[in-house]
């Protein structure tokens, strides 16, 4: 269930959108994020997302509400950051044996992502073994598997965060072939992310990612403000 509260500092205490400014956003080494903003209600209750929403995983006290299911050989999990044992962030081993579209799922049903033709971009935190691994993001509206958006980002450095962007106006490909163009008229509730997209575990051998702070951008950078809402995550067995 989504709530919201105002105040200058936020505890998180589930995994949350946060409406702010990203302080440790960008390739520094550091964790989880905080932040505060703003953000609507959509119809039937669903929550809009407004620019510099973010999903934070640095909550232990609340880790156990929280599920990740996995799919095509993934194992997700929420560990410790690499760069700073104080904090938390979530951590996905794509195995020897995986697809090359294992990934996650996050079922976010009651949070609408709100693409538009010049709203179209999300970051995420990444911690990856390797440049030029591809990450993508897709975008689902959950009552049609058909209405679909996904966009691909490339790791540029090995062991240390950075952030990679996505921009859903550029629509990935599968060995050539185009996916879904962006149909901004689809309500996009859904979130799916997958690691070394393309790359078969048999190929890759077993490769582990750590991960924080998947932002709503649209088309701006985040403004600050105090808003808080909680998000729980579940995943399905659907694959790209």
């Amino acid at each position: 269930q989504w709530q919201a509260g105002q105040g200058a500092v936020f505890q998180i205490d589930n995994v949350r959108f946060v409406l702010g400014e990203d302080d440790n956003s960008g390739g520094d080494g550091s964790g989880g994020d905080t932040g505060g903003g703003d953000s609507s209600g959509g119809d039937d209750g669903d929550m809009t997302l407004g620019a510099g929403d973010y999903i934070d995983f640095n909550d232990p006290d609340e880790e156990a509400e929280i599920i990740f299911t996995h799919f095509g050989g993934t194992f997700t999990q929420f560990a410790q950051d690499p760069t700073d044992a104080t904090k938390t962030v979530a951590s996905t081993t794509k195995n020897a044996d995986a697809e090359e579209s294992a990934g996650t799922t996050i079922d976010a049903g009651e949070v609408i992502f709100p693409l538009t033709e010049t709203a179209t971009t999300m970051t995420v935190r990444v911690y990856a073994p390797a440049p030029d691994m591809v990450v993508r993001l897709k975008l689902e509206e959950s009552g049609d598997p058909t209405h679909t958006v996904e966009t691909d980002a490339l790791t540029t450095v090995a062991n240390q965060w950075e952030t990679l962007t996505f921009d859903f106006s550029n629509e990935a490909t599968n060995d050539g072939n185009a996916t879904n163009p962006l149909d901004t008229s689809y309500v996009f509730d859904k979130l799916s992310i997958f690691f070394n997209k393309g790359v078969p575990g048999a190929d890759a051998g077993e490769v582990i990612f750590y991960w924080d702070s998947l932002t709503w951008v649209g088309e701006g950078e985040p403004q600050p403000g105090p808003t808080v809402v909680n998000l729980v995550l579940t995943t399905d067995g659907a694959a790209v």
